[in-house]
């Protein structure tokens, strides 16, 4: 990829979307993502689809999102109102976001696929970057971990087989609401935390800054961590891992690795660095918003991108509704 975009005009491979520098102090920030279903629920697929996309925008602290090119694969026997309602689940949590759907592309393919291009813009004194983090820093993280291990529970609640072997570890009670938590968590926009950030940037007239920042999904806490890592020359230990009830027990059983901060993520929260006279203050105003926020690791030291889940990490089950 480093060869492919050598020539590219962008600020760097790094970033978790394309900065494309424009006029002035204007950039233009696009992502692309595109995913299998997850859920049996074609309108709530279409949703968290375009939570995803639009968070890595969104990571960027860009709040104008413009629009969303969709794109859209599948075998010619899907009857038409799952597709159908895989792209109103999309455009109504788009409109929710004051973003339109301005076209795409639709192909037949043996298999779903459901994803698009979002395009934002915004100004340079908000932009963030994955590249500002220093030693010192704190990492704030905004949702709760355990997508993958709830997700894999949701496609064995279908197969009685296995159920069984999972009710050894969870009581049947709890099952359906594992579930429901990841799935609201996955529907669940980044737009207010970054709204959060900006009014106190505003507030402070720039005294208050974020020095990096990235969405939490296909890495993982610590392969994400990782990135910020890399990307700023330091290295960083993670000494929480909030999680969805018992995400941690399901995780261990079917070899997710949530421990080690490595299960995958769908349209997971922000990752926020910043020094640490500025952590009261951005908990006080996203506790105002009614935002989840964890305080998880802390950059050490300049490095070379080195993450580690610290020996006496604290394993913190979350129970309000997987947030």
């Amino acid at each position: 990829m480093e060869t492919v975009l050598g020539n590219a005009d962008l600020l760097g491979s790094a970033e978790d979307s394309a900065i494309v520098k424009m006029a002035g102090t204007r950039y233009m920030i696009q992502n692309t993502d595109i995913f299998t279903p997850i859920v049996d629920d074609p309108y709530i697929q279409g949703k968290i689809a375009a939570c995803n996309i639009t968070n890595d925008v969104f990571a960027c602290g860009v709040l104008d999102i413009r629009s969303m090119l969709c794109f859209l694969a599948a075998p010619s026997t899907i009857p038409g109102w799952v597709l159908t309602d895989m792209l109103m689940g999309m455009k109504d949590f788009l409109t929710e976001l004051g973003c339109e759907i301005a076209g795409g592309h639709t192909i037949i393919n043996p298999w779903i696929l459901l994803g698009g291009t979002a395009t934002g813009f915004t100004d340079e004194r908000y932009l963030i970057r994955n590249t500002g983090m220093k030693p010192g820093d704190v990492l704030i993280l905004t949702k709760a971990l355990g997508t993958q291990p709830a997700m894999a529970l949701h496609r064995v609640m279908k197969r009685p087989e296995f159920l069984e072997n999972v009710r050894d570890v969870v009581p049947r009670s709890e099952l359906q609401g594992i579930v429901d938590g990841a799935i609201k968590a996955m529907v669940t926009t980044n737009k207010p935390a970054v709204e959060v950030i900006r009014e106190l940037i505003d507030e402070s007239k720039g005294q208050f800054t974020v020095h990096a920042m990235t969405d939490v999904t296909g890495f993982g806490l610590a392969g994400h961590s990782e990135n910020l890592a890399r990307a700023s020359r330091v290295d960083v230990e993670i000494t929480r891992i909030p999680h969805f009830k018992w995400a941690m027990e399901l995780s261990e059983m079917m070899g997710y690795d949530l421990a080690n901060a490595r299960s995958a993520e769908t349209a997971g929260g922000l990752l926020i660095a910043l020094d640490p006279r500025h952590q009261e203050t951005l908990e006080r105003a996203l506790k105002a918003r009614g935002i989840p926020h964890y305080l998880v690791g802390r950059a050490i030291s300049s490095g070379t991108g080195k993450v580690h889940v610290s020996s006496q990490v604290i394993y913190q089950p979350i129970t309000n509704a997987g947030l």
